[in-house]
């Protein structure tokens, strides 16, 4: 498999959830914890979204293109269409914390995802190891991100890899120490 998705999902409404589409070639992973499933990777890469990001056909095309034009990146920060908004990744300012790259910035390294989507090699994830679960669930793909360069790899924000959310999304929690 090209893809695994895992998507986190802590709402009420968790058991009626379903995948947008079915593909063999894909393997959807319904989760309340990022690292539930994580032994179970098949694919050569994995998508890790919260339940209010679209993760549709367009999408999976767009990265599959974005991997094949840069094989030496070992994970990739989506650009998140929100309304008609675009967040993008964050980079690590001394002074002030994490900081969202502009909404004109080009292709970049960039320290952190949005905390909502991000891609990550398996070959990344098996050097990373599992999610810190003792940190909040906004914080963990960041987290994650910074114990990856750890690792040896980097984050790549690519313009044009964008994913949208579905319904509203409350970056109150995710801004609040970038801005």
């Amino acid at each position: 498999r090209q893809f695994d998705v895992f998507v986190l999902d802590d709402s009420a409404d968790f058991d009626s959830w379903k995948p947008s589409f079915e593909d063999p070639a894909l393997g959807w992973f319904h989760v309340k914890d990022w690292n539930s499933n994580l032994n179970d990777l098949e694919a050569e890469w994995i998508v890790f979204a919260h339940r209010s990001v679209k993760i549709d056909r367009e999408f999976l095309n767009e990265l599959a293109q974005v991997i094949e034009g840069y094989p030496m990146v070992d994970a990739f920060a989506p650009r998140l269409k929100v309304n008609n908004d675009f967040l993008g990744g964050l980079l690590l300012d001394k002074a002030n914390g994490f900081k969202p790259i502009s909404e004109k910035e080009q292709m970049r390294f960039v320290a952190a995802p949005i905390p909502v989507v991000a891609a990550f090699s398996r070959r990344i994830i098996q050097r990373t190891g599992l999610f810190d679960n003792s940190l909040p669930a906004e914080l963990q793909l960041a987290d994650y991100t910074l114990r990856m360069y750890h690792a040896g790899g980097k984050m790549f924000s690519i313009p044009y890899l964008v994913a949208e959310a579905e319904f509203e999304i409350d970056f109150n929690y995710t801004l609040k120490n970038v801005e």
